[in-house]
């Protein structure tokens, strides 16, 4: 337009012209920016799962209000937030097209990173919750360590349609506890193996120990048969790092 109006060669049609193009050309370029508001809009309402990003952030911003919120969650909030205000700014024109592909962008990488994040989560715990109640596992038999472990399944089984509830720092801090109290398990049954391989009987009692059908003699079978069980290898934890 303005090498037409300073050339000195344009006719009166070729600025009528240029001026219709522009205005059609300004048009298209209203058009494309009104229909990435609406992308964007849509953006913060599509579906995860069974449910939508609008729920994941609020379940991610309530959880950086407690102060439980992971990297992830920080991420989506922010994210989120950005895309928000450009939408509040697009309503006043300020906001262009390219401000709202890069966030839409953003907002769904984050999107990304929050259900990868938690897909983690989940299968730490539901590795951790096998490994702890194998046969072979040296305190699985311990009750503390079977409470533990309903208290995570309990939650596993919640979030595996649910991408919100039970919250990650729910997961991830039942998960923390079932390794805890397996620590305290083992730790107790290393003390009670140690005490019985101190155990001596006295010579003058060896007869009546060697006799089955004798008190002493069932209870040091008992013992013995003790003894055997607790050479199960001592339990190797998980020790993946959670978010």
């Amino acid at each position: 337009m303005n090498t037409l109006l300073t050339n000195g060669t344009a006719t009166a049609d070729d600025i009528t012209k240029a001026i219709n193009d522009l205005t059609s050309a300004e048009t298209t370029a209203k058009q494309a920016l009104a229909d990435e508001h609406t992308n964007a809009t849509n953006a913060q309402k599509a579906a995860t799962k069974d449910t939508t990003v609008d729920a994941i952030y609020t379940a991610s911003k309530q959880a950086v209000a407690d102060g439980t919120a992971t990297d992830a969650q920080k991420a989506l909030v922010k994210a989120y937030d950005k895309v928000t205000d450009l939408l509040f700014d697009a309503n006043a024109a300020t906001t262009t097209k390219t401000d709202l592909t890069s966030a839409e962008a953003s907002l769904q990488s984050a999107v990304d990173a929050y259900n990868d994040e938690r897909a983690k989560v989940i299968q730490t715990g539901n590795d951790l919750e096998a490994t702890s109640s194998a046969d072979t596992f040296a305190v699985h038999n311990e009750q503390t360590v079977k409470d533990a472990q309903t208290a995570l399944q309990t939650l596993l089984t919640q979030a595996k349609d649910n991408p919100t509830n039970p919250t990650t720092a729910d997961l991830n801090n039942a998960i923390t506890n079932l390794q805890n109290v397996i620590n305290d398990a083992q730790a107790a049954r290393d003390t009670a193996v140690k005490n019985a391989n101190a155990v001596s009987i006295p010579a003058s009692l060896a007869d009546q120990a060697k006799d089955k059908n004798s008190d002493l003699g069932k209870a040091v079978d008992q013992l013995a048969t003790q003894r055997h069980c607790s050479q199960v290898p001592r339990n190797k934890l998980l020790t993946q790092r959670m978010p």
